[in-house]
């Protein structure tokens, strides 16, 4: 458990970060898929059921249907500034 209150809020913050820069990421992302038309709103449907039944436990590439290893895609989306304390918290866990 982290000790330090600033800490914890700093992480907090810091994962509502993460969190909104995935969201509009994939907002991106699946704009420009429909547009190609790699995507259909059942694909996409369907997709999100699957982590929904999943409890987003699997790292999916939606396109190709492969796994992805999540610790590779979290190292770099937290990459960004001012993530020093949700950083050193993962790679304490």
């Amino acid at each position: 458990m982290i000790q330090d209150r600033k800490a914890q809020k700093k992480i907090i913050k810091q994962i509502y970060r993460l969190a909104e820069k995935q969201y509009r990421k994939g907002f991106q992302q699946g704009f420009y898929a429909c547009e190609e038309k790699k995507l259909t709103k059942e694909k996409v449907d369907k997709f999100r059921e699957k982590g929904m039944t999943e409890n987003y436990s699997k790292v999916v590439n939606p396109l190709t249907g492969y796994l992805e290893v999540s610790s590779n895609i979290i190292s770099s989306e937290i990459a960004m500034p001012e993530m020093e304390e949700l950083r050193q918290f993962l790679n304490g866990h």
